[in-house]
This record gives C-alpha cells, structure tokens and sequence, in this order.
C-alpha cells in the first residue's frame, strides 16, 4: 500500500483539518500502548443514554408500563 497515497487529495478544502483528525484520533485507535479507558467506566453513561427512549413507537406503551 502506498503510504503517500493521501497526497492526492492535498488540494482539498478538508484535506488539512482530515490530517488532522487521523493524527489525533485515527492513528491512536491502532496503537496497542494507547492508554484507554475500561468499557466499564462507560456503562453508566451507556445506560443513562439508553434508559429511555427518545423517540420510539414504543414510547408511549413504556410509559403507560411505568406508571403502573
């Protein structure tokens, strides 16, 4: 694979803020060293987010369900 390949996407208006992007986030993905934090410490923010629907055809069932 052409590691220079990028190069001819260089007169794009993105191409800057892409480059970027790639060397904050992208290349950290592939990093075994990377500190990262365990998939627990997002659960509650998981749950929070998901605990109720926010726009469902369930949703007024759910709510009839929780005032019983």
């Amino acid at each position: 694979m052409d590691r220079h390949l990028r190069e001819q996407f260089g007169e794009h208006p993105q191409y800057e803020q892409t480059i970027e992007f790639c060397a904050r986030y992208d290349a950290a993905a592939f990093d075994p060293a990377y500190a990262t934090l365990p998939l627990s410490f997002f659960e509650p923010m998981l749950a929070r987010v998901f605990a109720q629907p926010k726009n469902s055809i369930y949703k007024a069932a759910m709510e009839r369900q929780a005032s019983v």
